[in-house]
Order: C-alpha cells, then structure tokens, then sequence
C-alpha cells in the first residue's frame, strides 16, 4: 500500500489549515503569519513564557499563586498523613473554628485565584480546585458552600471554559461522588459483594461527569485496597480507554496520561485476554491526535531499550554492555507496536509504518523521543519478532513471513555498519543479537538474509556475549518449571506438566488402569523462557512428523524400542489424561490414553511437538546444567527420577517457585491410594512400626487393616526405609485432614503461585 495513497488526515493527525495570501504587514509579529517579524514575534513570545515561569516559581515559593494555596490546604488537612482511601474512610476529626475558618479562607482565596486576569494562573487555579474536590471530601463541602458561580470566566476561551465547566461540575455533582465513595468504603471493608461494577462503568460514558470517574480511578489504581480485587480494575481501566477511543471528547486526557503511570506493569505488559493494553489498538488514532496530553502514557507503553556501550579509542571498535542493558523483553510489545501502526496506517508493510512516523510533525515526533515509536530500528525489530510467527513459546507453520522480513532486516544490517553513529550500531546490534536468541529457528533465517549476519554470528564474539551476558540461552542457574512422565514397566505412557497438579488424580488414575505393575514418575526440569518451545506439525491435514532440523524432546521408548517424543493436543480434552501425547518419527498422529482405561487409546493429528529452544551448540560451557544421571536426555535436558525415590539433584536445579509447586505435587503423592499388589517389598519399612496409639497386632491384622495399609502406603510414598520418627508418625496422623482439603490447598498455594511467576517475570 503506498503511503502517499493514504487520506492527508491519516496520514496527519494535527488539525491542519489552508494558508491564504496575507494583508498584514510583513512585520506583524503574529506567529502563525508569514514575515520577518514573525521571527522577531516569536522570539519575544518564548522569552515571555520563560519569565512567566520563573515568575510564577519565585511566587510559589513565597507562598503567593494558586499551587501555593492548594499546598496550603492539603498541609491543613494533613494529606501528607493520610491516603486517599483514609481521608473517605477514616472518621474524620472535627475541624475547630479556627481551623474551619482558615481553610474556607483558603479556599476562598483559590477561587478568587480562577478569576485573575492571566490565562495560566486561571487554569492553574481551575485544575487544584478541581483536584482538591476529589482528594478530600471536606475540602468539597466547604467548596460548595462558597460563592462557585465565580468560577464562570468572563470572556470566551475554548481552554479556560472547559477548565470552569469541569470545576463546576465537580463541585456540584453528587451521584457520581456517592458512587466512587461508596466503592472506596467497600473496598476498605473487605465487603466486596455489593459493588456493582457495571454501574461504575457506565460512570465513564456520561460526558459531563466521565472526568470525575476518571480521576476516582486512577487514584484507586495507586492504591493497596485494590489488591483484592485486580481483575475488576483491569476492566475498569480497560472500559475507560473503550470509552476513550468510542468518546474521546468526553474524555480527560491528561487523566488518561497520570492514569498509565498508576497502573501495575503487569497489567500493561500481560497478554491476558481481557488486559487493558488490548485496547490500545482501537484508541490509537485518538490516541494520537491527543499526544501532546499522553508523554507518560507513550512511554509507558512503548519504552525503549537503554543500552550501555563503549567504543574503543584505538581500534574504534564497539563494546556493548549486555549486562547494563533495561528492559530486554521489548518482544513482548511487539505486536502492540505493529497492530497501533497497522490501525494508523491501513497497511501492514514496514515502509508504510516508518513513512507515517517520519511525515509526523516536529512536535508529535518529539514526544515519541526515548519510546520504541520513535526509531526506526526498533520499529523494524518489532516486525521481525511479530511476523516471525512466534506466538506464546510456539512456532508456527507460517514461520517465517520473508515478505515481512526482508525490509526491517535490511535496515538493521545498515545500522550494523561501521559507517553509523556509535549509537545506532550499537542498538542494531543488540537488536540483531536479540532476535537471533529468542530461538534457534530465528538464528537460522535472519542469518540467511545475508553474509553480513552470518559473520557476525560465527567470527564476532558479540553474538557469544550476548547469549551469555543478557539471554543466558539454557544457562538459568534454575529451572522455573517441569514436565512429568509417568512409565509403567519402563514404557512411558502420558506426560503431564507442572500446571496439571489442580487435576491430579490422573496420577491415581494410573494406578487404578495399570494395577499389579511397575509405575514410576520421572520429571524434567526447564527454564520458560530459554529452553523450550513448541513446533506446529499438524492441524488436520494428516502431515507427517519429523525429527530432522529439529531437537524434539524423547519421551522415552515403545515396547518395540522406538524412540516417542512430546507432543500437546489443540483444544480441550477433558476426558483424557493428559493434554500431552507421544509423537513418533516420521508419524502423522499421535498417542495418548483414555483416563482410567488402560485399553483405549486417542489417536489424534492436530498436536504440535515440544522441541529445543536453542542450539545445544549454543550452550555455554560455564551455563549448561547438571545432567549426569539423567535418562533419555534432549540436549541439555534429560528425565530425572521423582517417585517412588527422588533424585536429590531435583531440588538443587529447580528455583523457589518451582520447588513450591513440586512440594506440592509431594503432598499430592504422599496421599495417593496405591492398591496393595503394588508396594514393593523393597521399599517397605525396615521396622513394622504402628502408629502411636495402635497395637501391633497379628502379622494378618498388620497387613490387611485399613488403616494399616494406608500407614504402608504413606510410608512407602515418601520413601522412608528407616524406622518410622515420630515426625514420621505425627504427619500419618494428620494424613486424613490433608486429604479432605487437598483440593482447595492446591488452588490457593498455586494461584498464590501463579501471581509470584507472573510478577517475577515482569
């Protein structure tokens, strides 16, 4: 699509003019009309504004203007000692005359403020009176007692009129206050259950009160009361930025703007579905148009890369600084970045997307400074990692796009250039280094573009020390999470992965559909973001699968000694095992079992294999893990023993999370009903020690009770070989009471969890 095609207002998003011939005097110093002493004008306009402000500083700080007298007011009412929540929550002391009489002198003296002949102190006094009224609930009564019709300005200005309306406004409106007030009393109650959350949202389509929400909002977003209830605020602020783009005239920007920076990170960087920043595709067009209002919001949304850099004064080479580098996930706006430029431009080539930043006006332009928005290396890596076809740790078969890849790569190999400022060299080769290790499959190809990639990955060292120092390609100290194999007589017949603990009965289950052989339950260590991935084979159409190009990860053998890899089902199984299947070699389905029938067998071809991230070629000495011990191994990977004996090396590789999230797959096997023909004689205990308060008993009596057998098992699952301590004993006792809360237990620790691995990866 040819940018030039596109409609002016596009491709312009500032209001624009048709200039005319002028009848003014060529030394008129307007600054929109055309002259010489239009220079002269606005040379003396810049130099007025500066003084202006030092004015207004030097006021501020003889307590004289507007923010010296809303300073005045928040001290008297202690703002400094309370918090927002606290000033609506908290029984408010009884103010004494003397201090009644000085604040209501206060606020008289901002609102006389609203009435002064310069522009800015009016609109500085409009916004603290509008700010007041919402932070403190007393400071609104007494507002409202005043004489607020002064606030009307006496002459017509778009800017000052919409200031006044929005101060009036707030001051008189008592709906919308009852709303947020009664929802902040609530939610510091802990008494969730009465907020009607769709009512607070239809509180920010009402054009004349839309502000008023607004600013409630984003004074709840910085607080803690909210913490119990994150999800409902995500809607809430995705609502209000629906609104946004649907209603932008009713709508505070600025608000929008102070908004951003209130928001959690995770909230902005989440690829939930539901998550706020899903909306920034359809805001983006107002979104630009109101840049001058939105600095925060752009960067927060769209922050960039600092990268620190050395060139060397001898030999002019470029040493950059991985270690140094912030924010190194900028992938995970990539698709946000390209899908705001295809909704701005229509187009989804990468020289329509940098012609539009380019044509931008100066001031636009400006405000992109320091965001991916505003460089076109950036914007081009962001089309790499976002037509590369790697969607959540998964390849897929369009992988990858060489239309959309061939211009963004070429002009990162002109940044690569020694020819180009140290700085654009040193981003293009941290971009280069990055894109090349967020897999094997991106080396590959973006080292096919041209030589000049190819060298730098096989003679430079850049490439060496970028995995090393930023990526640490399979070189976690610990694995962050874990796959399970079950096998039964050394023939693996499902996996299950970390997350399947809510549902771990399958593990009974198997149990029960393979009774009187040997089970065993072996685990795998990895690291989510290094190590592996998952490869699209088939979606239906009966394609064979194949090793060759690929590191797929062994399950294990078939009876007839062929090897079976892992493979996951698309969609929803709910009558199976597990989501995981066997995959063959040269095979176009895969294999997995029925739960709780041994005999039946699902054989499926939509599944993708999960394979190596990385090169084992590109594991570094001094980063590749522990694996001495481990079976059937892939690369650096390999299957280590959890039950019925674990591998003291498991607990050494996994990291806290993890470790949490196997203790609970232990307390989960510890209580697992194995019928008797499976105890293995060899795991039994070497005293048969009854529980305290039990007889021994008859050696008859000892081994078919109820009770005594479930003390067998238990002893057996956690591989206790010695004689029974009494630790041993008082855990068997309260085996029964786990039992019963086990199902709740595993929800609560791994949700609790789920939140510590998000947060941590943000």
């Amino acid at each position: 699509m040819n940018y030039n095609s596109l409609p002016r207002e596009v491709r312009h998003l500032e209001l624009t003019r048709a200039d005319s011939i002028s009848t003014i005097s060529s030394n008129a110093t307007a600054s929109n009309l055309p002259g010489a002493g239009r220079v002269v004008g606005n040379v003396f306009e810049t130099l007025g504004r500066r003084l202006e402000s030092i004015i207004n500083r030097v006021a501020t700080d003889r307590g004289l203007g507007p923010l010296a007298v809303a300073q005045d007011i928040r001290k008297l009412r202690r703002h400094d000692e309370t918090t927002f929540v606290q000033r609506y929550t908290a029984p408010s002391r009884q103010l004494s005359k003397q201090e009644a009489k000085a604040l209501k002198k206060r606020c008289e003296k901002l609102l006389k403020y609203a009435k002064a002949k310069q522009l800015d102190t009016q609109l500085v006094a409009l916004e603290e009176v509008t700010a007041l009224t919402i932070e403190d609930p007393i400071v609104k009564a007494i507002l409202k007692d005043c004489r607020v019709d002064s606030l009307r300005p006496n002459y017509r200005e778009v800017v000052l009129e919409s200031a006044s309306d929005r101060a009036l406004s707030t001051i008189r409106e008592t709906q919308t206050h009852s709303l947020w007030s009664d929802l902040i009393v609530k939610l510091e109650s802990g008494n969730r259950n009465g907020i009607d959350w769709g009512v607070l949202r239809n509180s920010f389509v009402d054009s004349k009160v839309s502000f008023i929400a607004g600013r409630y909002l984003t004074h709840l977003l910085g607080s803690k009361s909210t913490e119990g209830c994150l999800a409902d605020f995500w809607l809430l602020y995705r609502h209000y930025l629906e609104t946004a783009s649907t209603m932008p005239h009713a709508i505070e920007w600025s608000n929008v703007n102070t908004c951003s920076t209130m928001s959690d990170t995770f909230v902005l960087n989440s690829v939930i579905e539901g998550s706020p920043h899903e909306q920034f595709e359809t805001l983006a067009l107002s979104a630009f148009r109101e840049i001058r209002h939105l600095p925060d919001f752009f960067h927060r949304y769209f922050e960039s890369p600092k990268i620190e850099f050395i060139v060397d004064s001898n030999t002019q080479e470029l040493i950059v600084d991985y270690s140094e580098v912030i924010d190194p996930h900028m992938e995970r706006r990539s698709t946000l970045c390209v899908n705001v430029l295809i909704a701005l431009t229509g187009s989804r080539e990468f020289r329509d997307h940098q012609s539009f930043i380019q044509n931008l006006y100066f001031t636009s332009r400006s405000m992109l400074k320091d965001t991916i928005l505003g460089s076109d290396v950036l914007i081009a890596y962001c089309h790499m990692a976002h037509f590369s076809g790697l969607r959540d740790l998964k390849v897929t078969k369009s992988f990858p796009q060489i239309s959309q890849l061939e211009g963004p790569a070429a002009l990162l190999e002109r940044n690569m250039d020694g020819t180009s400022l140290p700085e654009g060299r040193a981003l293009a080769k941290f971009l280069a280094v990055k894109y090349m290790t967020l897999s094997r499959y991106h080396k590959t190809e973006l080292s096919l573009q041209s030589d000049h990639f190819s060298d730098f990955v096989m003679a430079s060292g850049e490439y060496e020390k970028g995995v090393k120092e930023l990526f640490e390609v399979v070189g976690r100290q610990y694995a962050d999470a874990f796959l399970l194999r079950v096998t039964v007589d050394g023939v693996c017949c499902y996996i299950e992965d970390y997350f399947s603990i809510l549902d771990g009965s399958h593990i009974s289950k198997a149990f029960k559909a393979f009774p009187n052989r040997k089970i065993c339950i072996d685990i795998l260590p990895y690291n989510v973001e290094s190590d592996l991935m998952f490869l699209e084979v088939s979606n239906g159409l009966n394609e064979p699968f194949s090793v060759n190009g690929h590191y797929p990860i062994l399950a294990g053998y078939d009876r007839s000694g062929k090897p079976t890899y892992v493979g996951r089902l698309y969609g929803s199984f709910p009558h199976l095992c597990s989501p995981y299947l066997l995959v063959a070699d040269k095979a176009s389905t895969g294999t997995t079992y029925y739960a709780n029938d041994q005999k039946r067998t699902l054989r499926t071809d939509c599944f993708d294999v999960l394979v190596l991230r990385q090169n084992p070629s590109d594991i570094l000495p001094g980063y590749v893990r522990t694996f001495e011990g481990s079976a059937d191994p892939t690369g650096p990977l390999g299957w280590r023993k959890l039950w019925p004996m674990k591998d003291p090396v498991v607990s050494d590789i996994l990291d806290e999370n993890a470790r949490s999230l196997l203790g609970l797959w232990d307390d989960f096997l510890s209580g697992v009903d194995i019928p008797a023909a499976q105890i293995d004689p060899v795991f039994e205990l070497e005293d048969d020690m009854p529980p305290e308060g039990t007889s021994r008993g008859t050696e008859n009596e000892r081994t078919t009770s109820g009770s005594r057998l479930r003390y067998r098992r238990y002893m057996r699952c956690t591989r206790c070989t010695r004689k029974a301590r009494p630790s041993v004993m008082n855990t068997w006792t309260k085996l029964e009471n786990v039992k019963k809360a086990k199902k709740s237990l595993l929800k609560e620790k791994l949700r609790a969890a789920e939140r510590d691995y998000a947060r941590a990866r943000v």
